[in-house]
């Protein structure tokens, strides 16, 4: 094993993150401390862009070196560590890193490598393979279950709404009640339900003697007066045969 990494190690086409990353993945210092590192780094946007060359400031080289051991961790949870180990045998016999990994992926690249990891470094997949250690029994992979979870459906239920009642409101009525001067009230009459006597007009013909005889100047008047309607009554009459005579000629 040692001749193998040695092999593939030596390799001038070996980038500087892998040979890092593989050797802090099978130590055991500092490895749950570096997925707290990466995911406060990319919170707060300090990710480094590329890992082709270490920094010379000592905080970037530190997140350097997790963000080199955190590339490691992910292409490991992917193929699994027999497919890491399968890498170096790749490696060894002088294939590029490129070429080992695109052969133990099914043909993913390396450039991919980054964008997978990031998002990758929030799951709870993550968590379990930064913890495990390298020589132990494989990592589990976290998977969603299909497990049937009975929902309950609601159903109607059907609430009698309360029967209004008469609700009777007292009201207070003012009355007045006289008092005499030794503070005695007299009792008061009630009124009556008997009906009573009302009067009803009748038609009384007046007296004879209210009615005055007419004098004989106004009898006289009165009977020249129709002679004159008599008269021209004829008048008219004979006026009426006159013309129809004169027609029938």
């Amino acid at each position: 094993m040692q001749r193998v990494f040695a092999e593939a190690f030596e390799a001038e086409t070996t980038p500087q993150w892998f040979k890092v990353g593989v050797a802090q993945y099978f130590s055991s210092v500092g490895k749950a401390q570096a997925l707290v590192s990466v995911r406060d780094a990319f919170r707060t946007r300090r990710l480094l862009p590329s890992l082709a060359t270490a920094p010379d400031d000592p905080a970037r080289e530190a997140l350097w070196r997790d963000q080199s051991f955190g590339w490691v961790v992910y292409m490991t949870d992917q193929i699994g560590r027999d497919g890491l180990l399968a890498i170096f045998d790749s490696m060894a016999d002088g294939a590029t890193l490129e070429e080992a990994w695109e052969a133990a992926s099914g043909g993913q690249t390396l450039a991919a490598i980054e964008a997978g990891w990031r998002a990758w470094i929030f799951t709870p997949q993550a968590e379990i393979a930064y913890s495990a250690p390298p020589f132990g029994p494989p990592t589990p992979t976290v998977r969603p279950s299909r497990t049937y979870t009975h929902t309950p459906t609601p159903t109607e239920t059907f609430t009698p709404s309360p029967t209004p009642t008469d609700t009777l409101t007292p009201t207070v009525t003012l009355t007045y009640t006289p008092t005499t001067a030794s503070g005695y009230a007299p009792p008061t009459r009630a009124p009556s339900l008997t009906p009573s006597d009302t009067p009803t007009a009748t038609a009384t013909p007046r007296p004879a003697e209210l009615f005055e005889a007419p004098s004989e100047a106004e009898a006289e008047s009165s009977t020249a007066a129709l002679v004159v309607v008599g008269l021209v009554a004829a008048a008219v009459v004979l006026l009426i045969a006159i013309t129809l005579i004169l027609r029938r000629r």
